[in-house]
Formats: structure tokens, C-alpha cells, sequence
């Protein structure tokens, strides 16, 4: 269990050191730990990288698609939650339920009046 926590938390510094740090930091992380020579911190990026140049790369890659992910996601998350307030407000006019939390004026009203 505790090998598989290690392994886990390793993925985890790596994906942090890819993502949100220079290749430069990565670079100067895998040559530490290699003059260390710590088995059980060991990260994998050693084993993928042969040159600062396809590290390099690789940090391109990865940014592009992080930064480009989380824009197409709030989006969606945004359209799925109108979507889901139009269907819950049909539903609830179906049912003759009075006070209807979702009818669209009253979620556009709160968004509205939050940004004012």
C-alpha cells in the first residue's frame, strides 16, 4: 500500500513539474536525483527523456493541451449547467410546482446581479 501511495505521489510531482513549472526546474529535479541516486523518489521522466530538447518539447505539448483543456471545459460545464436549467424548468412547469427555482429569469437575474 505504501508503494502504491509513493508511486502515486510521484506522478503527481511529475505531472506539477510538467505542467506549472520550466523544463529547466524538470531538467535540474531528474539530474538531483540522479546524483542522489534516491531509488525509492525516483521520478519516471528520466526514463522518457534522452535530451533537455525533447523535454523541452514534451513541456510545450503538455502546456498547450492543459491550458487549452480548462477553457473548453468551463465552457462546457456552462452549457451543460444552462441546459440543465431549462430541462428542470420544463419539468417542474409539467408538474405545476409554483415556486420553481429554475426558471431561467430568476438564474439569469442572480448571475446578472452578481457581476453588477
Amino acid at each position: 500500500m505504501s508503494e502504491a501511495l509513493q508511486k502515486i505521489k510521484i506522478y503527481f510531482k511529475d505531472a506539477y513539474y510538467l505542467i506549472f513549472r520550466y523544463p529547466s526546474d524538470t531538467e535540474l529535479r531528474i539530474q538531483k536525483l540522479q546524483r542522489e541516486g534516491k531509488e525509492s523518489e525516483n521520478t519516471r521522466l528520466d526514463q522518457h527523456y534522452q535530451s533537455y530538447a525533447a523535454l523541452k518539447k514534451r513541456h510545450k505539448r503538455i502546456k498547450t493541451f492543459f491550458f487549452s483543456l480548462v477553457p473548453v471545459s468551463i465552457l462546457i460545464i456552462l452549457v451543460a449547467f444552462i441546459v440543465l436549467a431549462f430541462v428542470l424548468n420544463i419539468l417542474f412547469s409539467m408538474l405545476g410546482i409554483e415556486n420553481n427555482p429554475f426558471r431561467l429569469g430568476t438564474i439569469f437575474n442572480l448571475i446578472i446581479n452578481y457581476f453588477k
